[in-house]
């Protein structure tokens, strides 16, 4: 849950840096001001929880495992390469598409654009079978 949400303001942000290049500064303040303040407010909106199960003891708690560290290691790796292949792609594609393209730095936010909406959908969809 928490993970749409964030993918889905960093697609909204997105957005609104497309929309307003050309606003003046007293604008895009007003906007960066009010986003963010409605962002932080909306943890404050009550919604239901489900209710923890009861831990069994005894004889009908379920025998002791140990962990599968070398599995928990291979998805603790590949987690740290998905995350640097991450960063270099919101980091380095606005960087590419304005210098080898010649684009215009109004539009350079649509370099991460597709990117972006590709993680929310994921997101939600992980969200939606899990």
């Amino acid at each position: 849950m928490a993970g749409e949400f964030f993918a889905a303001i960093v697609v909204l942000g997105t957005f609104i840096a497309l929309a307003t290049h050309r606003w003046g500064f007293a604008l895009s303040a007003a906007v960066l001001i009010i986003l963010p303040a409605a962002a932080t407010l909306a943890r404050y909106v009550p919604h239901a929880r489900p209710e923890p199960a009861p831990i069994a003891s005894g004889a009908d708690a379920p025998a002791a495992r140990s962990l599968p560290w070398r599995r928990l290691r291979t998805l603790g790796l590949a987690l740290v390469e998905f995350y640097m292949v991450d960063t270099a792609v919101t980091t380095w594609a606005p960087t590419y598409l304005h210098h080898t393209f010649a684009s215009p730095a109004s539009l350079v936010a649509v370099a991460t654009l597709p990117y972006l909406v590709c993680s929310l959908l994921s997101r939600s969809a992980a969200a939606a079978t899990g």
